[in-house]
């Protein structure tokens, strides 16, 4: 087969897997390598323990704003999360398919607010300290209001929000990094 039908099929299997929502092996325009696949690549799907379902950005949205919700586990774009460095100790944890970061709704400190994807631009809000819960499991604490990444109302279904609560190790709030 030659060099170029080759190439020609390369790039025509990759259009159809971007259409279909498929995680590509390389994100440039990201300034991070994308998802490989490969164990230690930094991204990874955020997998609460209490409902098997993962962080997930609505719809593939790149909309600011857009609340955060918990999906079935799926290998796409919108479920695949890199914990960015963001100094003293914190992570900014940006999504694959829309470059936005987990951030709290304005700044809230109030137990219950909405997380939300927004410009990953360092102010305290968008900020996580990733946090060891147990058994190789984790939590996020908010650097602004010192409150956990959370499933609301320790819901197990599909679109169930994500919001900020109480630190503690109940299941709801605890997670897998599926790298």
């Amino acid at each position: 087969m030659s060099t170029l039908l080759r190439a020609g099929m390369a790039v025509s299997a990759s259009v159809i897997a971007l259409l279909a929502g498929a995680v590509p092996g390389n994100a440039a325009s990201t300034g991070l390598a994308g998802p490989t696949g490969a164990t230690g690549d930094g991204w990874g799907q955020i997998k609460f323990v209490d409902a098997q379902k993962c962080a997930d950005v609505p719809g593939l949205s790149t909309q600011k704003g857009v609340a955060l919700h918990q999906w079935d586990c799926k290998s796409q774009a919108n479920q695949w999360w890199y914990m960015e460095p963001a100094g003293g100790g914190t992570v900014q944890v940006k999504n694959y398919n829309s470059h936005l970061c987990m951030n709290v709704k304005g700044a809230s400190e109030a137990k219950g607010a909405e997380v939300i994807q927004w410009d990953c631009n360092g102010q305290a809000n968008g900020r996580w300290k990733r946090e060891p819960a147990g058994d190789g499991m984790y939590r996020l604490r908010n650097a602004d209001s010192g409150l956990c990444l959370n499933v609301k109302g320790a819901s197990n279904a599909n679109g169930a929000r994500l919001i900020q609560w109480t630190c503690n190790l109940d299941n709801n709030g605890r997670f897998w990094f599926i790298d």
